[in-house]
């Protein structure tokens, strides 16, 4: 945080209150202070409390930390408010251009908590809002979460291939979905629902789709299309064996380069490499069968997005590679991110010993296209989809839990199953799973909620893999604006 007079790069600014909402590079550095100004600031960490900062020209922000309702109300008419209710003491403080307040809230709950891409929008020095505002950043994954994981369903979906008839789920009332575009301007797609629905929109490459409460998006039979900002590194895996051409999506929130090799990851074995553009897809053509069962490294300079689309099949987000991979079954191929094969290869997770690895399978038998594995680091607590559900796979990394799985009739939320799981762990996970062939019921909007985090796997209606992602507390850092 800082004093401003302008909006600083890649942050927030109401009045003379700078707030920096992203990942520091070293190419848009955010310290040393003596060279941009920044201070560390307190960070608000639980709900019911706040943090009140008043910035001062030259000097470090002063931090107020009141502890509850109370304590926040006195702490404003201490700074010159005559509150008698938090509200008041907002709105107080949003109309001092030195003063500002954080709080950890919950997106899950009635507060309607506006994405950073709204506030993005209003342009350099907005006008008093009165709303509370997600002041993180999709690209800053570090600040995401609140919970151990990023919580997936409360960033952005990145499209990076057209597509109409994208599928979103939303299970909380009052969710609104809206769609970024590339100069950071932002239109509602979807207004506030009236309670648990799902439907349907068009997506557009490199532009962007976010809501005020946790949802899920994806395309039936384009799962590729799709990808959470926040799912992102610099290690991506897979491999194809049938429907060549093979086209790979690259996406980068920054310029940076990366590299593409088959086999054992070494110079010789580099299929190609390129620079990224912030912002932009690239894309790059496997022509023929050359590469077949073969392992495919992606390594990028920066994190990045990465899904690939076999023609006609095998549409999926590709693998992220993790200190520990989950995945369905023991089928398809596994890699380290030096193209070797892991220490170890247990039915429902891949690890090696040394370094990061992933899994990849195709047509697994539960469905006709491929999945994607998805490391410990980026599992969550719970889980929604917009669309029919054909069967699925969860599996335990953490400690004995029940994982509720309900669907959504059109008026009530309708108990599907209770899985109780014996306590797993990273390198022996617990299990469970439906093992149908055709659609659960006819419901369109399903949701999973466990006591901790799990992973998820499973086949939609047409029969199409999806390795979800999704969201564990619901709380997030935001500022009243």
């Amino acid at each position: 945080m800082k004093y401003v007079t302008s909006k600083p790069s890649k942050g927030l600014r109401r009045g003379n209150v700078g707030m920096r909402s992203i990942l520091a590079t070293s190419t848009d550095p955010i310290g040393p202070t003596s060279a941009t100004g920044y201070y560390n600031a307190i960070n608000p960490t639980d709900p019911g409390k706040y943090v009140v900062y008043k910035v001062i020209d030259g000097a470090a922000p002063l931090s107020f930390t009141p502890q509850s309702d109370a304590e926040f109300i006195r702490v404003c008419n201490q700074l010159g408010a005559s509150a008698t209710t938090v509200n008041d003491g907002l709105e107080f403080i949003a109309g001092q251009d030195n003063l500002s307040v954080g709080a950890v809230l919950n997106a899950t709950g009635s507060t309607d908590i506006n994405p950073f891409a709204v506030y993005n929008a209003l342009g350099s020095n907005p006008s008093q809002q009165n709303e509370w505002f997600d002041t993180k950043a999709p690209d800053n994954m570090f600040n995401l979460d609140l919970d151990g994981t990023p919580q997936h369903s409360l960033t952005e979906y990145v499209c990076v291939d057209t597509q109409t008839t994208c599928r979103w789920g939303a299970p909380y009332t009052g969710t609104i979905i809206y769609e970024v575009d590339t100069d950071g301007s932002v239109t509602t797609k979807v207004t506030a629902t009236s309670g648990p629905t799902n439907g349907n929109f068009s997506c557009t490459v490199n532009k962007k789709y976010v809501a005020n409460k946790p949802i899920h998006m994806h395309r039936s039979a384009a799962q590729h299309a799709l990808i959470p900002g926040s799912l992102k590194g610099t290690n991506w895996g897979f491999y194809y064996n049938r429907d060549e051409p093979i086209t790979v999506y690259l996406y980068s929130y920054d310029d940076c380069k990366y590299a593409i090799f088959a086999g054992t990851v070494n110079i010789s074995n580099q299929v190609t490499n390129g620079s990224l553009t912030a912002g932009v897809t690239s894309t790059y053509v496997f022509a023929d069968d050359t590469y077949d069962n073969t392992r495919i490294n992606i390594i990028a300079s920066k994190p990045i997005l990465c899904s690939v689309e076999a023609t006609g099949a095998d549409r999926s987000i590709a693998s992220l590679a993790g200190p520990f991979s989950f995945r369905r079954d023991s089928g398809g191929i596994s890699s380290t991110t030096a193209g070797a094969s892991p220490s170890t290869t247990n039915t429902n997770v891949v690890f090696d010993s040394s370094l990061d690895s992933w899994a990849f399978d195709i047509a697994d038998g539960q469905g006709s296209d491929s999945e994607n594995s998805m490391p410990n680091t980026m599992i969550s607590q719970h889980y929604t989809i917009g669309q029919k559900v054909n069967n699925y796979k969860i599996v335990n990394p953490n400690g004995a839990q029940d994982i509720v799985v309900e669907s959504w009739n059109g008026s009530a939320w309708v108990n599907f199953a209770t899985h109780t799981l014996g306590a797993g762990s990273n390198t022996t996970p617990t299990t469970a799973d439906t093992g149908s062939s055709s659609n659960l019921n006819s419901n369109m909007l399903w949701k999973w909620t466990g006591e901790d985090k799990f992973y998820l796997c499973l086949n939609e209606n047409s029969n199409d893999e999806e390795s979800m992602q999704g969201w564990n507390s619901g709380h997030v850092e935001a500022f009243f604006l």
